[in-house]
This record gives structure tokens, C-alpha cells and sequence, in this order.
């Protein structure tokens, strides 16, 4: 009997500002991303009450089948009927491939990649640059990323097969930079719509490959606290121009 060990948890951020917890959100990094870069979303998240657990994943050499079909969720999450993965780059795949095992009840997709081989880059400044415009991210990432993990780590092809043939059936948002040189928003989009048929998108415009972290990052957790909030049901909040016209008539 194989042991299930539990992903590790990097950094808790815990709900603030709720009369009840809202539901846990667990962040499952890309390539080369450490707990701090994932520090303002947190933050962010646990202000409008949600628990945010930012996890720390094995490189992409180290995953493979057996570690998929074996791995637990993190010890601290107690109700996964409450729990939405948010994976970014490469933790994007990986949110996808667990979501079923784990009982979540949504998924949210950034900024996916790791299916092919990133372009090469020659300097650090060229590899931050493809990433982010925002000053603070890039300050972020110079001080605690490994910035050559993009262009060395790709997924092993049973993984790369097996997100392939994966349909997932809980509500999923994908954001994605539309200028992202790391995954094509073309190969982006078809990666995502693979996924399911009722997948939500959106598409940041100007944005580069960390959509969770480049200079619409406010926008783009504002995106993500309304999915937080229906997850799946229709808007709370209707813009419809007709209604004004309607009432005005």
C-alpha cells in the first residue's frame, strides 16, 4: 500500500475580515517560484476570507504517475468540498491533474505551462521581462525565482499524455497574458478548451506569462474573487446596457 504523503505547505495565509471562512484556496507555483512571489495574492485572498495555503512542489524531473496518483493534499485543508486549486505555469497542469483526486470543487488556471519546451532566453533581465512589467513582481523574482527553471523543466511525456486526455467537470477559470511569448495564447487556448466546454476565460491584454503577478495583478484577483464567489452559478452582478435603456424608455 503506497503512502500518500501530503504536498507541503509553504506559506498559510489565513482568513481575515469574515464572520466564516469563505473556502481554502491552495496556490500550486510554477517552475522555479518560491511561496514569496505568491505573498500579495495571499494577502489579498485572506482579506476577503478565504484560507490561502501556497504550496511547495518537487521540480518537474521529480513528477511523474506515481507521484500524482500518490500525493495528499495538504494536511491543513479539512473540507475539500471548500477548496479551489489556482495553479500557475506549471502548477497550472498540475492543479488540473489533481483537482479530481482531491475533491475540489474548482480550479483556477494562470499563465499554464511546462506541456513544451519555453524559449531560450540569454539573460536574466530577457527571462523577467517575457514574465512581468510589474516593478515589484520583477524585484521579486531577481531575489527569489529560479529564472533559468522555464527554459530546463518540461513535463515527462506521461504527464504531458495524461493532461492530454483529462476532462475535467468542476468550474474552471483559465487567465492568460494575450502577449505571453512563454505558452502562445493560441496554444494556450487550445490547451484550456481541451479541458471542458464550459471553461471561463479571460484573457489579460498587454499581458506576459505570471498573469497572477504582472501589472493588472488587482484586475486579475478581482477576476478571481468573483469566480471564488459563484463558482459556476451565473453573475451576481449583471452589465447589461439594454437594462438602462429599458428603464430610460
Amino acid at each position: 500500500m503506497p503512502t500518500h504523503q501530503a504536498v507541503s505547505v509553504a506559506a498559510n495565509h489565513r482568513s481575515r475580515n469574515t464572520a466564516r471562512l469563505r473556502g481554502t484556496v491552495v496556490v500550486l507555483p510554477g517552475r522555479g517560484e518560491s511561496e514569496a512571489l505568491y505573498e500579495r495574492l495571499g494577502d489579498r485572498l485572506a482579506y476577503d476570507g478565504y484560507d490561502v495555503l501556497v504550496t511547495e512542489l518537487p521540480p518537474l524531473h521529480g513528477i511523474d504517475a506515481a507521484w500524482l496518483d500518490q500525493v495528499a493534499p495538504p494536511a491543513e485543508v479539512t473540507d475539500a468540498a471548500r477548496v479551489t486549486l489556482v495553479g500557475s505555469d506549471s502548477g497550472a497542469v498540475i492543479a488540473a491533474l489533481l483537482a479530481s483526486r482531491w475533491g475540489a470543487d474548482s480550479v483556477v488556471l494562470a499563465g499554464i505551462g511546462g506541456i513544451d519546451a519555453a524559449v531560450e532566453r540569454r539573460t536574466d533581465e530577457e527571462r523577467i521581462a517575457e514574465r512581468t512589467s510589474c516593478v515589484v513582481h520583477r524585484g521579486r523574482l531577481s531575489a527569489d525565482a529560479d529564472l533559468s527553471a522555464l527554459t530546463v523543466q518540461t513535463f515527462r511525456p506521461e504527464i504531458v499524455e495524461r493532461f492530454r486526455a483529462l476532462r475535467l467537470t468542476v468550474p474552471v477559470l483559465a487567465v492568460h497574458g494575450a502577449v505571453d511569448e512563454i505558452t502562445g495564447i493560441g496554444d494556450a487556448l487550445r490547451l484550456y478548451g481541451s479541458l471542458s466546454p464550459d471553461i471561463e476565460l479571460a484573457v489579460v491584454e498587454g499581458g506576459v506569462h505570471d498573469a497572477l503577478n504582472d501589472a493588472t495583478h488587482r484586475t486579475v484577483s478581482a477576476e478571481l474573487v468573483q469566480f471564488l464567489e459563484r463558482k459556476g452559478r451565473e453573475p451576481i452582478v449583471r452589465r447589461d446596457a439594454s437594462l438602462v435603456e429599458e428603464v430610460a424608455a
